[in-house]
């Protein structure tokens, strides 16, 4: 994957390449780690379709974000913004907490979101969708961290065959990332919404 718009970067370190987005108000790089990021470790493996862009929306569910968001919010901008269900901000966020909104607090419908991150691989994908895909708009993207016996069909689990039925009815699967060596038994999949009804 090359570099989208300049929000990410492989930095040539010690004769070793890492990847690293530019801090928001220092202007300097801020090193990714693939090992304490599933973001970063599908960027590590190959993921190709990388829709983070200056002025993005972003809808961020995840109860583990703090590297994570540190690095959004440097690739979105200050232009941008990343809505969260409850905002728990680690000290190193602190500067850039003007770019986030907790969702609960909010008095007006959020919509036109560009994309809708999940990382919560032990609960039911499928409930989650449900609850908020209506902010994301016509072909914006969704990109789930799941465990890998949750992403198989080749299963009797109601919950589990209810997410792939509703996914492949409103969704395009653009790729599929294993995290293993980074995050053993996890991967992260990327999908378009093409049905908006």
């Amino acid at each position: 994957m090359t570099d989208q718009n300049q929000v990410i970067h492989w930095i040539t370190n010690k004769q070793s390449k890492k990847l690293a987005t530019v801090n928001i108000d220092t202007q300097t790089y801020d090193f990714w780690s693939p090992y304490t990021s599933k973001l970063a470790a599908a960027i590590s493996n190959g993921l190709e379709i990388f829709p983070f862009f200056k002025q993005t929306k972003i809808l961020y569910i995840d109860s583990n974000h703090d590297e994570n968001l540190n690095h959004l919010v440097n690739m979105v901008g200050n232009d941008g913004k990343i809505y969260l269900e409850k905002i728990k901000l680690p000290l190193s966020s602190k500067n850039i907490s003007r770019n986030l909104e907790d969702i609960g607090a909010m008095t007006k419908k959020i919509d036109n979101i560009d994309i809708f991150y999940i990382d919560l691989p032990d609960k039911n994908y499928y409930k989650i969708i449900q609850k908020y895909e209506t902010f994301l708009k016509q072909n914006g993207f969704i990109i789930l961290i799941a465990n890998n016996e949750n992403i198989s069909t080749d299963t009797s689990n109601d919950d589990i065959l209810d997410f792939y039925h509703h996914l492949k009815s409103k969704y395009e699967i653009l790729q599929q990332v294993y995290l293993d060596e980074f995050f053993k038994k996890q991967t992260l999949i990327i999908a378009q919404l093409t049905d908006k009804n």
